[in-house]
């Protein structure tokens, strides 16, 4: 497992970032596509590997199964998730740091049928090339595009700068 140290400076930290914990999973299916996840809320053309926050006091692993089977609606063969780092990132601004921790998984689906479940609104499945677009898609978000989580406005831009480099690593970590 690959230990990576990241950190970003934002004037406005999106709650996601004040989590502590999150885990993601790289899907592949058969043809050697990936499958990721889409939200009503997020910008066009962007999706992000499926996963989630892990709980106060949840073991990183029992987190990743209990998010693969709420997002996905399956149980999974657990011999076949494989942890393939752990992305520690720092990040601050002016008055508040936090260390957010991305813990990265692998999955080499055989068959599975996946649906959108949870708060996902859809599944979009895409190959290296469509990878590598969407990756530049995160960084491509503009400076004045806003969210909103828990009632505080975040910019895209930030979130984009962060999962575009999450998955730019898992990329480079599994092909």
């Amino acid at each position: 497992m690959k230990m990576i140290n990241l950190a970003y400076q934002f004037d406005l930290i999106s709650p996601i970032f004040k989590r502590g914990k999150q885990t993601l999973i790289v899907i592949k299916d058969k043809a050697d596509n990936f499958i990721l996840g889409s939200k009503k809320w997020y910008p066009q053309n962007i999706y992000r590997f499926v996963g989630g926050g892990i709980e106060e006091g949840e073991e990183i692993f029992s987190g990743t199964y209990r998010e693969f089977e709420e997002e996905l609606g399956l149980d999974f063969h657990k011999d076949k998730l494989k942890q393939i780092a752990k992305i520690q990132i720092d990040i601050s601004n002016s008055k508040e740091k936090y260390l957010y921790e991305v813990y990265l998984f692998f999955y080499q689906a055989s068959g599975e049928k996946f649906k959108a479940l949870d708060d996902l609104d859809d599944l979009k499945i895409l190959t290296y090339k469509e990878m590598k677009q969407l990756i530049q898609e995160f960084y491509s978000l503009k400076e004045d595009l806003f969210g909103e989580e828990e009632h505080q406005l975040f910019r895209w831009k930030d979130y984009g700068a962060v999962f575009g480099k999450i998955h730019e690593i898992a990329l480079d970590l599994i092909c």
